[in-house]
């Protein structure tokens, strides 16, 4: 596992784990994956047995899934494409990860960006990545809020939150956002992959 330190901020120490994963099943599989993502990690950072019990993970009326008999852990769970993203901690966390496909960044951007990013995004001469990295951190803040996107993703001010960018391959966006006052560990596994891509 890698490490990123964030020892100079006041607050939290926690470590979060943050788990990449090459999909290898069925599409019709993949949250299927994710779950058992899930529930290995938290076996492995936590030794909490979810396979043990029945129904653990219910879902709070905004959308947002929980553990119904371990409060105290916090999850997020992303796919795309040939990735299933899974992060487990002691506080909220969001998380997402994008393949960065080629879409009309310009319509979509003006559906979701704020007016700063709007400005940032059209002075790209190459918008794409720029999009992506946008698009993942707005996912990731609602995420992490439980709000989901209902909120209009043009007026997101990420209040109290901070985020990590991540890349597991070039032509990925993914986005980590957690409370502002956290200064744990980001640990890092990269699993199914093959050497050259890590």
């Amino acid at each position: 596992m890698e490490n990123i330190k964030n020892e100079n901020d006041p607050g939290m120490k926690e470590d979060i784990f943050l788990n990449l994963s090459i999909f290898t099943g069925e599409r019709s599989q993949v949250h299927r994956q994710g779950r058992m993502l899930l529930y290995r990690m938290l076996k492995e950072c936590y030794g909490v047995d979810l396979e043990a019990e029945a129904d653990p993970v219910a879902v709070l009326k905004e959308g947002k899934p929980y553990l119904k008999n371990h409060r105290e852990l916090h999850f997020n769970i992303s796919h795309s494409a040939d990735y299933v993203v899974c992060a487990v901690g002691r506080i909220p966390v969001g998380v997402d990860i994008q393949e960065r496909k080629t879409v009309n960044y310009l319509k979509m951007g003006k559906k979701i960006l704020s007016e700063e990013e709007w400005k940032l995004l059209t002075g790209k001469e190459d918008p794409k990545e720029t999009f992506y990295h946008f698009w993942t951190k707005k996912e990731s803040y609602v995420k992490y809020t439980g709000q989901g996107i209902r909120m209009d993703l043009t007026k997101l001010d990420y209040k109290g939150a901070k985020f990590y960018e991540f890349s597991p391959r070039e032509e990925y966006s993914g986005m980590l956002c957690v409370p502002r006052e956290w200064t744990g560990s980001l640990r890092i596994k990269r699993e199914n992959e093959k050497k050259d891509n890590m």
